[in-house]
């Protein structure tokens, strides 16, 4: 990540494969802290203090990502398609492609 954003002028199409890339890091680190506490065998060999201190990590980036989420959520929502519930549910059932926005 450090590579793609050491790269200066970058132009839109590379700041949003960027983002994709991020989010890809993300979602990929996500699965694995997710296998990883799924697995009470293998949580079973951390002691409590290593659990509190691993839960506030946690706790503690998650809520960052999910402020900034919603800052920019509120910063741009005029920018953000907005469909009813009915009418997505019903987009994604004509959709042939399977996936809506």
């Amino acid at each position: 990540m450090e590579e793609i954003t050491a790269k200066k002028d970058r132009d839109r199409l590379e700041l949003i494969n960027s983002m994709l890339f991020s989010l890809h890091a993300l979602n990929q680190s996500v699965h694995g802290w997710q296998k990883w506490i799924q697995n009470l065998n293998f949580m079973s060999k951390f002691s409590v203090n290593e659990l509190q201190e691993m839960e506030a990590g946690l706790i503690s980036t998650v809520r960052n990502f999910i402020e900034y989420d919603l800052d920019v959520t509120k910063r741009h929502e005029n920018k953000i398609p907005q469909i009813r519930v009915g009418a997505r549910e019903k987009k994604a059932k004509d959709d042939s492609t399977g996936m809506y926005v």
